[in-house]
């Protein structure tokens, strides 16, 4: 029953919230940051203020650290991830394009960025890379102050 439930987890993918992607959250100090979660990273490297979180050989979540925690934490392609947006889950590789046009939503057409969420300083950012994906969800940014938007 144990196993069986952890492998209901990763097939799901670890949620995004405003504050977090899966147990990573956004003022966590690097020395609380876990070597590995299972179904979502296997091993993590420092490079001065960013963490880089991979599975196998691919980069899945990358983060900054800024003052004493995380500050930005990015999801990538083949991270095992889902965000809810306007109560509909979204995973990687799925289709956005409703989005971009929701009048709730605030869609940056120059970046492909959907802002959602935006709560007092700290905001979730759906980025499809729309020059090579199109309306394929490849990144999900979670971020704890707005002018740290990387445009």
């Amino acid at each position: 029953m144990f196993v069986a439930a952890l492998g209901t987890v990763a097939a799901q993918g670890f949620k995004v919230t405003n504050t977090s992607v899966g147990p990573l959250k956004i003022g966590m100090a690097v020395g609380q940051i876990p070597a590995s979660v299972d179904g979502l990273y296997d091993r993590v490297d420092k490079e001065d203020y960013r963490i880089n979180f991979y599975q196998g050989e691919d980069l899945v979540i990358q983060a900054e650290e800024y003052g004493s925690g995380l500050s930005k934490i990015t999801a990538y392609e083949k991270a095992n991830v889902s965000v809810v947006v306007l109560g509909k889950t979204y995973k990687m590789g799925d289709n956005i394009k409703a989005l971009k046009s929701n009048p709730h939503l605030t869609y940056w057409p120059n970046t492909g960025t959907i802002s959602v969420g935006m709560d007092l300083d700290l905001g979730t950012t759906i980025n499809p890379d729309h020059r090579s994906w199109g309306d394929l969800l490849t990144r999900i940014t979670v971020i704890a102050y707005e002018d740290d938007y990387d445009y």
